[in-house]
């Protein structure tokens, strides 16, 4: 191989990787998520979150469950400069399936869940459709309540 052979192919390769690394760095730009601890209060089993979120934004609230446990999730839209298209998931926490409700594939914007397995758990908030497309804001509030009674497995703040 001549060496102008071997610069052209170095040079290429050297383009490519580099066109390679900003494609992933803003592919993974484009799905950011975030998450933050559920924290109840000292002896609570009820909390409120609250929070916003836009276009293709999601959020995940964590929490960490015994197996048979039960909790009741309820959101209710707070504002919105859109149609107020905002849904949860429950789903392994860090997982993207697995989910035990799914908010798009219901008509109420409540879900009551036993956990099946003990682990880290997350109430994943999102928006639909247009809001999602077109990058509208909406402000919402979830209710968070561990029912039945027993010990309880989850993380309180003092």
């Amino acid at each position: 191989m001549l060496q102008s052979e071997t610069c052209f192919l170095t040079n290429s390769l050297s383009a490519l990787l580099s066109v390679g690394i900003i494609c992933a760095a803003s592919f993974t730009a484009v799905r950011a998520q975030e998450s933050a601890d559920i924290n109840f209060l000292r002896e609570a089993t009820e909390t409120t979150i609250n929070g916003t979120i836009a276009g293709h934004e999601y959020f995940d609230y964590v929490l960490k469950a015994r197996a048979g446990q039960k909790m009741q999730a309820t959101l209710r839209v707070t504002g919105t400069n859109g149609l107020g298209s905002a849904f949860f998931n429950i789903l392994p926490a860090g997982k993207d399936f697995g989910g035990l409700y799914t908010g798009t594939a219901d008509d109420d914007t409540s879900a009551e869940v036993t956990f099946p397995t003990s682990g880290k758990w997350a109430i994943r908030v999102y928006l639909a459709g247009n809001d999602k497309d077109t990058g509208k804001r909406v402000g919402y509030s979830i209710d968070v309540e561990m029912l039945g009674s027993g010990p309880i497995d989850f993380r309180w703040v003092a």
